[in-house]
């Protein structure tokens, strides 16, 4: 979670072919592509973090571009 002149929550992570491991072993048409179960965990994480809550839930994710 990063500090904010708003009144905002904003989170930063990193992800790259090395790092998370399993990243590099999800490919489609030979390129490395972030599973969209990363997407959603990581949001999910976010949320928990953000509301204090182990009870959040997404409703109607669409991902629009792949994370190549």
């Amino acid at each position: 979670q990063l500090s904010s002149a708003g009144s905002e929550t904003i989170f930063e992570g990193r992800i790259g072919i090395d790092a998370p491991g399993f990243v590099r072993q999800h490919r489609v048409l030979g390129r490395v592509v972030t599973p969209a179960t990363a997407y959603l965990d990581t949001l999910l994480a976010a949320a928990r973090e953000r509301f204090g809550s182990e009870s959040v839930r997404l409703e109607q994710v669409t991902i629009k571009e792949a994370m190549l």
